[in-house]
């Protein structure tokens, strides 16, 4: 074989090489969220309590960019309806009676999500947790909209620029928590 020849099959498969992880980084270089559910139940100090469940969310962030989670889109028959990543940093409290303005009051609490921060910024190797349901107290998945009761059966998480990703075990982990024990 000519000199020539075998410097060029060398240089050939050094470009391949290259490119193939140059591709590799750019690929890798995206932001990306893989995101899970968990049921646990919290026994107390004794083991003959009944317990109670929890279902929560956790999200990660495997890229190497930051990524900003919105909130969590969740799917229920013939509709979507969307809840925050967390809730607003400070405590709201307002007092409702019939004579309240309730306009004034729904201005109030939109503010309050506009401004106190209900999205999640998450870094390279970050993970989010968040409490959806608790059994017997308070559940996220469901939401009354016109005078419908509407339950969750899918849940996505939602970026910043609206891209979703899916909740891989989800039906399962809400199977397992909403069946009695």
């Amino acid at each position: 074989m000519d000199l020539s020849l075998v410097i060029s099959i060398i240089s050939l498969a050094i470009a391949l090489f290259v490119a193939i992880y140059s591709i590799y980084n750019i690929e890798r270089d995206n932001s990306k969220i893989e995101a899970w559910a968990e049921v646990s139940v919290f026994r107390g100090f004794h083991e003959k309590n009944v317990g109670t469940k929890t279902l929560m969310v956790t999200i990660a962030n495997i890229g190497r960019r930051p990524i900003i989670i919105k909130g969590l889109k969740i799917e229920a028959k013939g509709m979507t309806f969307d809840i925050p990543a967390k809730e607003p940093d400070a405590e709201v409290s307002y007092n409702i009676n019939s004579t309240s303005n309730y306009e004034g009051v729904n201005e109030k609490i939109r503010k309050q999500f506009a401004t106190k921060n209900t999205c999640v910024v998450l870094k390279e190797g970050e993970f989010f947790e968040r409490e959806l349901a608790i059994s017997g107290n308070s559940n996220d998945l469901v939401a009354f909209i016109n005078d419908e009761l509407h339950e969750g059966e899918n849940l996505y998480i939602q970026d910043i620029q609206g891209r979703l990703y899916s909740v891989g075990n989800f039906k399962g982990k809400l199977e397992s928590f909403n069946k009695k024990t």
